[in-house]
């Protein structure tokens, strides 16, 4: 038998952002959804510096939303990781790339409201979401990653 809080590497990640999706209709996983099509659906939304940054960036952004609260248009990129909550106290902090840290940061000036979102895993099937500002706070720059590209 298989113990997911055991495991390390992308699959639990991805549960985490399959997770976060089910708490949100308007958001879109972008490893889950064809970049062409995005644009074609919701192109209308950004301008050509955005959607340049996005389609170079694209699998380095874990999600994206696009909200109008008010009547005002809010475009926010997710960074999602995943902890089990019953090893949260004095655990270890959670761990992004240089890489990601540069896309996050700059797509801020660019418009864009980056968020740090953390589904938290129980034991009992449940699980949380809690959603923070992108701030350095939050994590830690862990080594680099094969699959960073080093631009954005």
């Amino acid at each position: 038998m298989f113990d997911l809080e055991k495991m390390h590497g992308t699959f639990k990640g991805t549960i985490a952002e399959c997770m976060f999706k089910l708490t949100n209709k308007r958001v879109v996983v972008t490893k889950f959804f064809n970049k062409k099509k995005y644009f074609e659906i919701f192109g209308k939304y950004f301008n050509g510096e955005q959607i340049s940054f996005l389609e170079g960036n694209w699998y380095s952004i874990d999600a994206i939303e696009i909200n109008f609260d008010y009547g005002v248009k809010h475009l926010i990129l997710y960074e999602i990781k995943s902890k089990n909550a019953y090893f949260a106290k004095g655990g270890f902090p959670f761990k992004i790339t240089q890489n990601t840290y540069n896309i996050y940061t700059k797509s801020k000036d660019m418009g864009f409201e980056p968020k740090f979102a953390v589904v938290w895993f129980f034991k009992d099937w449940k699980f949380d979401i809690s959603i923070r500002d992108f701030d350095q706070s939050n994590w830690v720059i862990d080594k680099s990653k094969s699959y960073d590209k080093g631009s954005f």
